[in-house]
């Protein structure tokens, strides 16, 4: 699956961050089998009475490993150069448990010196063992195929060499070795094919949700991005006691314009109020929102004391600032009422913007095209609200 070259990075960086994760939760899958496979060698050979020492130690050390994988966690909202290092350590815990294997079958074939059962069921349990360690981190290649020499290397190198009755088995071992390597590109390939895809349909359903609180119209939040908005921002500024005020924009005989001038005059004007509201509106911080029809909301984090002097300055931009239709110039004007939360009056986000409401229709009623500052006594809030 071919993904756009902007998004390349993004891509990269969320398999980074995927393959952090699986390489967590994978590993703490194998070490559990490690020690399934040792007891039954301690069983079938009978090490407990043979070497209670020896059978304590091996069966310590895949114990330790277990609970050092299971504690070494990945610290995944780090940044990547310490992500980085974890992986390090991460890898050399897995490599640990394969080398403690293989170094296992090499001393069981060198003291049993024959193809006995439990030389048989290690074989066999390193054959198990590589077919898991393929697919299980095929996020890193080069480190899998480290993991898989780990365990069989050993044991083929050793044991061809010192025990003649074991070659026709460390043979077999190389072969599937070879196979394990093999399917290792294979696995990898889908594995990045899988990642591809979870990209795309996370990608595809933030598109979904963004263009679900995007107003078509206007390029602008519209009223569900507004309500999510606008309540967490309330909460956040009640929490901190941090200034948050609303203006409420509604502009000026729209309807007039409408029949006047059509519905596309109409819509072209709401286009240009709202590239005029992002350019003057710049702060990261600020939210712009189309609230319904020829309505416009923005959440501003000051004061009302910054936040009126800058409703004045958008007023006297959209003045200033006609709309050319069909060679003819479209003036506009609106009515901003202005609402500071106030923590002592305001129970609810509701609260705040029903005063902001409240003031642009008293700024409707004055005669239009001006800023009002709402009061807290005197917008009293309905009690359906």
């Amino acid at each position: 699956m071919r993904v756009p070259n902007t998004e390349a990075a993004s891509l990269k960086e969320y398999g980074r961050r995927r393959a952090w994760r699986d390489l967590y939760a994978r590993s703490l899958v194998g070490i559990p089998f490690y020690l399934a496979g040792c007891l039954v060698l301690i069983w079938t050979g009978d090490l407990l009475t043979r070497s209670p020492s020896e059978a304590i130690i091996v069966v310590s050390v895949f114990a330790i490993l277990l609970l050092a994988r299971r504690w070494h966690r990945a610290p995944l909202g780090a940044l990547e150069p310490a992500l980085a290092r974890w992986e390090k350590r991460h890898w050399a815990l897995i490599h640990i448990g394969s080398l403690a294997w293989g170094l296992i079958v090499v001393r069981l074939g060198l003291v049993e010196a024959a193809p006995t059962p439990p030389v048989l069921i290690a074989i066999i349990c390193s054959v198990a063992y590589g077919a898991a360690t393929s697919p299980t981190y095929a996020m890193k290649p080069r480190m899998a195929l480290t993991s898989v020499a780990l365990l069989f290397l050993p044991a083929i190198v050793v044991l061809s060499l010192a025990v003649p009755s074991l070659r026709p088995f460390m043979l077999t071992l190389a072969i599937f070795g070879i196979y394990v390597l093999l399917s290792l590109k294979r696995y990898t390939a889908e594995y990045g094919h899988q990642l591809e895809i979870e990209y795309a349909l996370i990608e595809s359903r933030r598109e979904i949700e963004q263009l679900s609180l995007t107003d078509a119209l206007t390029g602008l939040g519209n009223r569900r991005r507004l309500d999510l908005a606008w309540h967490q921002a309330w909460h956040e500024a009640r929490r901190q006691r941090t200034p948050l005020a609303l203006l409420m924009i509604d502009l000026d005989h729209f309807k007039q314009i409408n029949d006047t001038h059509g519905h596309q005059a109409g819509d072209h004007c709401l286009a240009h109020v709202a590239s005029l509201l992002r350019d003057h509106f710049r702060r990261e911080t600020d939210l712009i929102a189309r609230f319904g029809g020829e309505e416009f909301v923005v959440v501003i984090h000051a004061p009302a004391s910054q936040a009126l002097p800058s409703a004045h300055r958008f007023l006297t931009l959209l003045r200033e600032t006609p709309v050319i239709w069909n060679g003819e110039a479209i003036r506009l004007t609106a009515s901003i009422g202005v609402a500071e939360v106030d923590f002592d009056f305001d129970v609810t986000p509701d609260v705040t913007l029903y005063r902001a409401d409240q003031a642009t229709y008293a700024v409707k009623h004055a005669g239009r095209d001006a800023v009002r500052l709402a009061s807290s006594e005197d917008d009293r809030l309905p009690e359906q609200v």
